[in-house]
C-alpha cells in the first residue's frame, strides 16, 4: 500500500526546524548584507551595555576618591589649628600666652576657613565649623588661668567637625584595607592620642614639681592614661593592618618610631608619677611631652601626605582602566566594522 506524504502546506510551521522558524524564514527574504548587519548590531549591543556598565561606575568610583581627597585636605588643615590649640592651651599653662602663638591660632583658623569655605558643602561639615568660631573666640577673650576649661569646648568643637569630615568625605567608608586602617589610625586615633598626652603636661608640670598630688590631679593621670593606652594600641593595631595589606607602606609607616615616644612618656609616668611619686623636674617633663605632641602632629602630616598618595593612585588606576577598555571597545569595532565591509 502506497503512503504518500502530506502536503507541505498541511505541515506544521515547526515541523523542521522548530523555534528557529520565524528567524530562518526572515533572513531567507534579506541579502547578506542585510544578515551580516543584524547579527552584528546584536552583538554590539550586549558590548555596549557592559562598556557603559563599566565606565559609569568607574566614574563614580573616581568621585568617591576625589571626595576623599577632599577630607583628607580638610582633615589635614584641622590639625593644623588642633596643634596650635594645644600649643596655647600648654602656654596658658603657665601663666602667659605669646602674641606670636596667638597669631599662629588665629592664622590656622582663617586658613581652615577657607578650605571649609571651597570643600564644606560637598562635605556637609558647615554646622560642625560653626560651633568651632565661638568656641576659639570665648577662649581667645578667656583668662590664662581659666583656659584650660575654656578650651574643652575648642576641643569638642573641632573632634565633631573631624568626625563629620571624615564622613562626609566618605573616608570611613573606604572600601581598600591599606587605604582604611591608615585613616583610621591618623584620623580617629592620632589627633585624641596627642590631646589625652597634651592633658597631661600641665598637671605633670606641676605634680613633680610638688611631689604631690592636689585635688584631682590622680584623676586626671588615671584617665588619660587609660585613653594613651586606648589609642596607642588602637594605631599599632591599624598600622600592622596597612602593612598587612600593603607591605610596601612598612617603611613608610614607621609603626615603631611613631610610637616610641609616646611608650617613653608612658613609661615615665607610670613609674614616677603614678607609681612612685617623688619631686622631679616639673618642666623637663613639660618639654618633653611638647616634644612628644609635636612628633605625633609631624608624623600625622607625613602619614596624610601617603593617604592622599594611595587615592590618587587609586584615582590614576582607574583612568588607567578606563583608557584600556575604551581602546578595547575601539580596536573590536574598529575590526568587526572592517570584517564587516570585507564581505
Amino acid at each position: 500500500m502506497n503512503h504518500s506524504s502530506p502536503p507541505a502546506n498541511r505541515r506544521s510551521m515547526f515541523g523542521h526546524q522548530g523555534l528557529w522558524t520565524p528567524a530562518i524564514r526572515l533572513l531567507r527574504t534579506m541579502s547578506f548584507p542585510a544578515k551580516a548587519s543584524i547579527v552584528m548590531v546584536l552583538m554590539l549591543i550586549p558590548m555596549a551595555v557592559l562598556g557603559w556598565s563599566y565606565f559609569t561606575a568607574a566614574i563614580a568610583q573616581v568621585e568617591i576618591a576625589q571626595n576623599e581627597r577632599l577630607g583628607v585636605a580638610y582633615v589635614k588643615a584641622m590639625l593644623v589649628l588642633q596643634e596650635n590649640v594645644q600649643i596655647v592651651r600648654g602656654q596658658a599653662g603657665r601663666g602667659t600666652i605669646p602674641p606670636a602663638s596667638q597669631q599662629q591660632l588665629d592664622d590656622a583658623y582663617k586658613a581652615l576657613q577657607q578650605v571649609e569655605q571651597a570643600s564644606g558643602k560637598e562635605l556637609e561639615t558647615s554646622e560642625a565649623f560653626s560651633k568651632l568660631g565661638p568656641a576659639l573666640n570665648k577662649a581667645r577673650t578667656a583668662a590664662p588661668a581659666a583656659m584650660r576649661e575654656v578650651f574643652v569646648e575648642v576641643v569638642e568643637a573641632l573632634d565633631e567637625l573631624r568626625d563629620q569630615a571624615a564622613l562626609g568625605s566618605g573616608l570611613t567608608l573606604d572600601p581598600d584595607a591599606d587605604s582604611y586602617n591608615l585613616m583610621a589610625a591618623i584620623v580617629d586615633h592620632v589627633p585624641s592620642l596627642g590631646e589625652a598626652i597634651a592633658l597631661m603636661r600641665s598637671t605633670g608640670a606641676s605634680v613633680l614639681a610638688s611631689g604631690k598630688f592636689e585635688g584631682n590631679q590622680r584623676d586626671v593621670f588615671v584617665r588619660q592614661m587609660a585613653m594613651l593606652d586606648h589609642h596607642s594600641g588602637e594605631i599599632a593595631k591599624h598600622f600592622e593592618q596597612v602593612v598587612k595589606a600593603n607591605a610596601a607602606l612598612k617603611p613608610v609607616v614607621k609603626s615603631d618610631e611613631t610610637l616610641a615616644p609616646v611608650k617613653a612618656i608612658d613609661r615615665f609616668i607610670e613609674t614616677n608619677i603614678l607609681g612612685e611619686l617623688k619631686a622631679g623636674d616639673g618642666e623637663a617633663f613639660r618639654t618633653q611631652v611638647t616634644e612628644v605632641i609635636a612628633g605625633l602632629h609631624t608624623a600625622n602630616r607625613r602619614l596624610l601626605d601617603v593617604l592622599d598618595g594611595l587615592l590618587a593612585a587609586r584615582i590614576d588606576g582607574f583612568h588607567a582602566k578606563e583608557l584600556q577598555i575604551a581602546f578595547m571597545l575601539v580596536v573590536t569595532l574598529a575590526l568587526a566594522l572592517y570584517i564587516f565591509t570585507g564581505f
